[in-house]
């Protein structure tokens, strides 16, 4: 969540998104993910800037959301053991 494909919805006010980002890098680094406006690499591995939509018509509110709306029909995670094939 929170990606290019999937962003989250920054709150009125830019509220959720200034929540998040007041967790800082420190609690974010161990998901991979980070405050900044770019990649961040950290103890070898790359973190990821969280994504933001100004509306919640583009944005997200779960993970199951993500999948179903956006990754799922764009084959965007499809593997070799899909039934749908």
């Amino acid at each position: 969540m929170c990606t290019s494909d999937c962003k989250c919805y920054a709150g009125q006010n830019d509220e959720t998104k200034q929540k998040w980002i007041s967790y800082g890098n420190a609690r974010l680094f161990p998901f991979l993910r980070n405050v900044n406006d770019t990649n961040v690499v950290n103890n070898g591995k790359t973190t990821y800037p969280l994504k933001w939509s100004e509306t919640k018509a583009g944005s997200v509110s779960t993970f199951s959301q993500c999948y179903e709306e956006v990754l799922k029909p764009n084959l965007k995670y499809k593997n070799s053991y899909s039934a749908e094939e």
